[in-house]
């Protein structure tokens, strides 16, 4: 199997790619990972390779962090999610859950399973 060559600096330019200090890098990281922002939309946000997030995330020791909320966000409205959280917690069903957000009763519980191991994530980051 051929490995893809790396990118040249001069093709990278071409690319969109631009020259990006590091501690630029580092700052929209701090900024944007807590918003549940993933490597590439920072990336593509600071017109940078993706790997160079990558290792400037790393080297923070930041992981890479659950992408649920915002995603949910951006499809279904800002308060969305914390509607589907209060749901969640006052012990909705599945079908409950899927005839407010208007979505089949399998995604539904999918979308159950995702805010749990969200909000697992969360709690066991901040301990």
């Amino acid at each position: 199997m051929r490995t893809k060559k790396p990118c040249s600096g001069e093709q990278s330019m071409k690319k969109g790619h631009r020259k990006v200090e590091k501690e630029e890098i580092v700052s929209k990281i701090r900024e944007l990972k807590p918003k549940g922002w993933s490597d590439r939309a920072i990336a593509t946000e600071l017109k940078v390779k993706i790997g160079k997030i990558a290792r400037c995330r790393k080297q923070l020791q930041i992981k890479r962090g659950n992408l649920f909320p915002r995603h949910f966000t951006e499809t279904y409205g800002d308060d969305a999610f914390t509607q589907l959280q209060s749901m969640v917690e006052s012990g909705a069903t599945g079908e409950e859950i899927a005839k407010c957000f208007g979505f089949t009763r399998q995604n539904a519980s999918l979308v159950k399973m995702k805010l749990f191991a969200w909000s697992w994530e969360t709690t066991k980051t901040k301990t």
